[in-house]
């Protein structure tokens, strides 16, 4: 049979192949990543670094919202407040994790960092909304916002 001396050579190549597709998931495992580790260092060293943007302190849906992010990562937020180029110039280059604060859904900051917005605030119109910011590219973290986010409708 002709068919048979073919197989003998890919049989090892499809094993070969099969192998390498089995590692290749099994990085995948632990995925979304953040390639700064912000949710890892957050849980490790029990702190949130937080800005808020204007108020010295969170109260309506920023405070409901900071209180699940909190509950979720297990951390104490440390909380900072200032105006929001600064607070976001500071979360853009790692020394915050998180700003809170009202900001434009089409603020130029969507290109620096990842807007957050409760469900209920989901919009285009140019106006000032309750949202959350964070790093770009640190996937775990900008998901646990997100789901948080997303809670926040069950909440009294």
């Amino acid at each position: 049979m002709p068919w048979l001396g073919a197989g003998r050579v890919a049989f090892p190549r499809l094993r070969l192949g099969l192998g390498l597709a089995v590692l290749a998931l099994a990085g995948c495992a632990d995925l979304p990543k953040d390639p700064e580790g912000t949710l890892e260092r957050i849980r490790a060293s029990g702190e949130l670094r937080v800005g808020l943007i204007a108020d010295p302190q969170p109260d309506g849906t920023a405070g409901r919202y900071l209180a699940r992010v909190a509950g979720a990562t297990g951390a104490r937020p440390a909380i900072v407040s200032g105006p929001s180029e600064r607070l976001l110039t500071e979360l853009e280059h790692g020394r915050l994790d998180l700003v809170l604060g009202e900001l434009r859904p089409d603020t130029p900051w969507t290109s620096h960092v990842n807007i957050v917005l409760h469900p209920d605030q989901q919009t285009n119109e140019p106006v000032l909304v309750t949202a959350a910011a964070a790093r770009h590219g640190e996937n775990a973290w900008i998901m646990l916002l997100e789901r948080e986010a997303g809670r926040l409708g069950g909440d009294p």
